[in-house]
């Protein structure tokens, strides 16, 4: 399965408790005002790789910690494939922060 993201940063202080790598996916359809990452809600940006590719490169990392946040852009809008990664990266420990536009109520289904 495929995902389009943005980039993947470690040692990030402010997404989340603790010391964490950033998954920033592609694509956001809510353009809100005051919006951090404004490049990433175009979809024709970013780069199209594997689920498989992108825990790859998140254990690459070698980081001494097992957290991962997922931040956009808008993860949401690629869930089948973000249920793919959180699924893999759950099973290898890691604590995974997820943020979102959405109210809970809201969550496309």
């Amino acid at each position: 399965m495929e995902l389009s993201i943005a980039d993947i940063k470690e040692l990030r202080y402010e997404d989340g408790p603790g010391i964490r790598t950033t998954i920033f996916f592609q694509r956001c359809n809510r353009r809100c005002a005051g919006c951090h990452n404004p490049d990433t809600w175009n979809i024709d940006k970013g780069e199209k790789i594997s689920v498989d590719e992108v825990v790859k490169r998140v254990l690459d990392k070698k980081m001494p910690y097992k957290r991962v946040s997922i931040s956009g852009g808008e993860s949401l809008l690629q869930r089948e494939a973000l249920g793919e990664l959180i699924f893999k990266l759950f099973n290898l420990g890691y604590d995974i922060g997820l943020y979102t536009s959405y109210e809970i109520e809201d969550i496309p289904k």
